[in-house]
């Protein structure tokens, strides 16, 4: 019997027998080992991507693994392998155990799991389980008794820093969890404080699209038939890989003119026409899509300028979206300052919220002191993240003040849409990646 001793003994504990397995087509294990986990307090589910892909995710309850009481290993010896953890110090049960029985040369061949573990004040309680036999559920995803062991180095069933324990029956409560490293649950090796960065906390040596607030580039890519779609881009990211610059489509789709070379083109200078095409004098305002804005402002006689503050609605999904979208968040930006809830400029600023069925409001506010004999338009890049599509979009936005000297002259915000087509930007909301 192997003895763990968790703290300074008082007497009581917990005993755990694991017996081999009981169909006689299931080699009995030469050794047992048990992998403990306490219920992480933060995630009671988690979504992993383990090896070999690291694509293919799983659900199941989260537990973090006890390192510091870990690696008991015990022999099958009569049928059975036997341990005994001593109570002691602050461990007052163990949430999870992972049994995990192997042949004579290590290759894993049946396991079990227990939970909710009690500790017996001054005495021992004894828990046990059979083994039984173990598939894969990377090749069998609704295999019973699914067993998946890796970590950064990921030899085949010998890194067993994290493992993964499946159980597809309908029980009542599912049975199924992961055991994981409390700072690396993808067991990759990395972290977020990482250099090179975790990129993808979740997915085995993963990588991902450039996120909004990477995107630094314009870029075609192609539509699939015998077109192209513009897409705004950045560089990419990879677990554990310094970036290299290049421009890697994100998953954000802009309308088609903003990619031609009469308006913005492609690449990174591109992307700095984008954020404001209002700036390069030589694009012409009516040849590129875009969402514009009117907002009214009341000029007093000193020439002082404050904008009326009644917000204004307008349906995306009904000129911009596929109808059957849902949208989640929108976010606004400038030449100047990065994607946020608002543009601000000259003292003046647009607020921008939307709700799921894609009415976008818009709010102003702000005054400025002197404006000469009238408000330029402010322009800037609208981003919509969508929650029901393959990608999401940018859209340039252009806000448009018109002067009044009387307050009773305000009216709401009225937004609307101007030059290009959007067939193709829903098209490319849609298209599978």
């Amino acid at each position: 019997m192997l003895v763990v001793a968790l703290a300074a003994c008082d007497g009581g504990g917990i005993q755990v027998i694991v017996y081999g397995p009981s169909d006689p087509g299931t080699p009995a294990p030469t050794t047992v080992k048990l992998y403990l986990g306490k219920l992480d307090p933060s995630s009671a589910t988690a979504a992993i991507a383990p090896p070999p892909t690291g694509t293919a995710r799983f659900s199941a309850r989260r537990y973090e693994r006890m390192l510091e009481i870990d690696d008991d290993i015990a022999p099958l010896e009569d049928g059975a392998a036997h341990f005994l953890f001593r109570k002691g110090g602050d461990v007052e049960r163990l949430d999870a155990i992972i049994a995990v029985g192997r042949g004579a040369d290590g290759t894993p061949t049946s396991a079990a799991v227990l939970f909710d573990l009690d500790m017996g004040n001054a005495h021992v309680k004894s828990y046990s389980v059979g083994l039984n036999a173990i598939t894969d559920p990377i090749k069998q995803r609704t295999g019973f008794n699914g067993l998946v062991m890796w970590g950064p180095r990921s030899r085949t069933d010998r890194d067993d820093t994290c493992l993964l324990l499946q159980n597809t029956y309908p029980d009542p409560e599912s049975r199924s969890l992961f055991m994981l490293a409390a700072d690396d649950r993808d067991c990759d090796g990395l972290t977020e404080t990482s250099n090179p960065p975790e990129c993808v906390a979740d997915m085995w040596n993963g990588t991902r699209p450039p996120q909004r607030s990477e995107l630094s580039c314009l870029m075609h890519e192609s539509d699939g038939v015998s077109g192209f779609y513009c897409m705004v881009g950045g560089p990419p990211c990879a677990d554990g890989a310094t970036s290299d610059g290049s421009c890697t489509a994100s998953r954000y789709c802009a309308p088609d003119d903003l990619c031609e070379g009469s308006v913005c083109g492609t690449g990174p200078n591109a992307w700095e026409c984008a954020k404001n095409p209002l700036n390069n004098p030589n694009i012409p305002i009516a040849s590129y899509e875009r969402l514009e804005c009117d907002v009214t402002a009341v000029r007093d006689m000193t020439g002082a300028v404050k904008l009326c503050t009644n917000p204004g609605t307008f349906a995306v999904a009904d000129s911009n979206l596929p109808s059957t979208i849902m949208c989640m968040r929108a976010a606004v930006r400038s030449t100047e300052h990065g994607f946020q809830d608002r543009l601000v400029a000259r003292g003046l600023e647009f607020k921008v919220s939307i709700d799921s069925a894609c009415t976008l409001t818009v709010a102003p506010n702000g005054n400025a002191t002197s404006l000469g004999g009238g408000v330029p338009p402010t322009g800037g890049l609208l981003a919509i993240d969508l929650q029901s599509a393959v990608r999401n979009v940018v859209y340039p936005i252009q806000f448009n003040v018109a002067l009044t000297t009387e307050a009773s002259a305000c009216v709401p915000v009225q937004c609307h849409r101007k030059g290009g087509d959007s067939l193709r930007l829903k098209s490319c909301i849609t298209a599978e990646q």
